[in-house]
């Protein structure tokens, strides 16, 4: 059976189509990757473990206090993080602007996608859907308005409640 996360996972590298890294048109860089260039600003992500949060889209620049990135703290021993207390879920919001309005498919759209990273170590996208087929990129790697991604072994229960013009 296929699941989100375990730690029998399959990392493939290059392997993220929402990113310029791994997918075949210039779209922009993920969140924890756009960090590290300095693109993103501290000021403009936020650490926390729980709460409701607004999410400013990927693809613009924004003033200091804008989010664009929410980070997880992932605590868990054994994983390709190990030994690290700086694995953290990264959470973006992809919007149909500048580079990423070529993203196929466009269902993407007023999504959100969810990494696994670790400053200075390749990110994971997480399949959402482990219900469709292995590469399926219609459904399986972002959330919806009104859908959910649960991680029991941490706690977590992460849903996109809306998306507003804002």
């Amino acid at each position: 059976n296929e699941v989100t996360f375990s730690f029998d996972c399959l990392s493939t590298e290059y392997g993220d189509p929402f990113d310029n890294m791994g997918g075949n048109p210039p779209y922009h860089f993920n969140a924890p990757h756009k960090e590290e260039a300095g693109w993103i600003t501290e000021e403009n992500n936020i650490l926390i473990s729980n709460g409701t949060y607004r999410l400013k889209p990927l693809e613009l620049v924004f003033p200091s206090g804008n989010i664009q990135q929410i980070k997880l703290p992932i605590t868990f021993e054994s994983s390709s993080f190990a030994g690290s207390d700086k694995a953290y879920y990264s959470i973006e919001y992809r919007g149909n602007f500048d580079y990423d309005r070529y993203i196929y498919p466009s269902t993407i759209y007023n999504s959100v996608l969810i990494h696994m990273s670790q400053f200075g170590v390749p990110t994971n996208l997480l399949k959402i859907n482990t219900s469709m087929n292995l590469f399926d990129l219609s459904y399986d790697f972002y959330l919806k308005a009104g859908q959910s991604y649960i991680d029991a072994m941490n706690g977590y229960n992460i849903t996109l409640l809306n998306v507003t013009e804002e």
